[in-house]
């Protein structure tokens, strides 16, 4: 009888051992950007977050996707579309990813081309 118990808690520890060891093994899934970083390069993005008020899109330009913590943030520098009352122009910005619902990447020229009919 103590033979038997003895061959079932080796048996456990085993099954026990190569459970802990085999979930060690397992590499953690890479945690890559959501964006490849080039759709961004030189472009001037506008950036929509959850529940968007019409109009309250943020401008930037020098867009990146950077992990800060566990969190992909999209930051870059604000652009004035020269609205009055814009204050942040020029200023570091930043979004969680997760919160960004859509954006609009432009060229330099698409840009003023938009603001001019914006305008208009």
């Amino acid at each position: 009888m103590n033979r038997n118990r003895t061959l079932l808690a080796a048996s456990l520890s085993l099954v026990l051992l190569t459970v802990v060891f085999s979930a060690r093994g397992e590499s953690a899934p890479q945690n890559a950007a959501p964006i490849h970083q080039e759709l961004f390069d030189g472009k001037i993005v506008t950036v929509y977050m959850n529940d968007p008020v019409k109009g309250s899109g943020q401008v930037m330009q020098e867009v990146r996707l950077e992990k800060i913590g566990d969190r992909w943030m999209l930051l870059g520098t604000a652009v004035s579309t020269g609205q009055e009352g814009e204050w942040d122009d020029g200023l570091i910005t930043g979004f969680s990813w997760e919160a960004v619902t859509a954006f609009y990447v432009f060229t330099q020229e698409q840009f003023d081309e938009k603001m001019e009919a914006a305008r208009s």
